[in-house]
């Protein structure tokens, strides 16, 4: 997963897929969503301030975020998951 040096990330949200669970907004390290309570919707408010980590990709129970300008592989998030139970059983 990668964001590329010449590359702008588009994040593209479809809000109406949105559950209002705020996930994306919780784990998101730069601060790219906000949350509508009116809408009781996520936002991206910051697009500029995202770094391609995926985390928002793969916590939205919906899937309703895409990231375009971001490679990645599909098993990131479990790999990453399985990494962290194995370093707490060595």
């Amino acid at each position: 997963m990668m964001k590329g040096t010449d590359q702008k990330i588009k994040i593209l949200l479809d809000d109406k897929a949105c559950r209002g669970c705020q996930l994306c907004v919780d784990v998101c390290p730069v601060e790219v969503f906000t949350f509508d309570k009116a809408r009781n919707t996520a936002s991206v408010t910051k697009e500029d301030n995202c770094i391609g980590c995926l985390s928002c990709y793969y916590i939205c129970p919906p899937t309703c975020i895409d990231l375009q300008g971001v490679s990645y592989s599909k098993n990131f998030y479990c790999d990453s998951e399985g990494m962290k139970i194995a370093s707490r059983l060595i």
